[in-house]
């Protein structure tokens, strides 16, 4: 690369519109999710705020790079960049790998929907993978979506907010018919990584079941930790940076 690139991909960097743009494109790729996995621009334009021609522009250069794919219908939803991020991104986790046979464990003693979530940010957390309930009357998912950590069981798993058992209950506070049991995951420094909850419809989450399931999930928690500990413990050392 020749010196005047140099000089203009330094003032690219540092450019307050380029910033803009790129937090912007940002901001549009996060209206994609679980439950919405396509959108359409004037639904994107009004969630962002941003103005019609503006997401135009921005959605135009995220499909030309590949992040979006446009469909038949004029809509839009991820593209094979995006999805090779996620796939990276999940298979690099060892606390998501892990986490599949203790959730189906969990499914498989309770009858209910087993999830695990990570911290997202000072405010929320997220749910990344989950074991759903066979049951006709089941939670609906809330998978790929933020859900606050003040007031939820699984924010209180996350942020250490336990009760003297080692798990916390919420009965119909996030949703008013759903009910939750959580136990946070740590790693081998005994830090708080993430959460497993089950989430089940409120009528059937008697005072004695959630104290049943509480137990269930802190085992599993504790299982996934260990699991997790020993996993870490087996990664060689990094020296050297590359």
């Amino acid at each position: 690369m020749n010196a005047k690139a140099e000089r203009g991909d330094a003032a690219a960097e540092t450019d307050p519109g380029s910033v803009r743009s790129a937090l912007r494109a940002l901001e549009l790729l996060e209206c994609f999710t679980i439950l919405h996995p396509e959108r359409g621009l004037s639904e994107l334009a009004k969630e962002t705020g941003l103005a019609v021609s503006t997401t135009s522009r921005l959605i135009g250069t995220l499909v030309g790079a590949g992040y979006l794919r446009k469909t038949p219908a004029s809509t839009y939803v991820f593209g094979p960049r995006m999805l090779k991020i996620a796939l990276a991104c999940l298979r690099g986790s060892s606390l998501f790998e892990l986490a599949g046979p203790r959730l189906q464990a969990l499914r498989d003693q309770t009858g209910e929907t087993a999830n695990l979530a990570v911290r997202n940010g000072p405010d929320t957390a997220i749910y990344i993978r989950l074991e759903e309930s066979p049951k006709p009357i089941r939670h609906n998912t809330w998978l790929g979506q933020p859900v606050p950590l003040c007031g939820t069981a699984i924010g209180a798993a996350i942020l250490g907010d336990l009760d003297a058992r080692g798990y916390a209950v919420k009965m119909g506070s996030l949703e008013p018919d759903v009910a939750a049991i959580a136990a946070p995951v740590r790693d081998s420094q005994g830090e708080i990584v993430g959460g497993i909850s089950i989430t089940m419809p409120l009528y059937r989450a008697t005072e004695a079941l959630a104290a049943r399931i509480g137990e269930m999930i802190c085992a599993e928690a504790q299982r996934l930790s260990l699991e997790l500990n020993s996993r870490q413990r087996s990664l060689p050392a990094t020296t050297t940076m590359e």
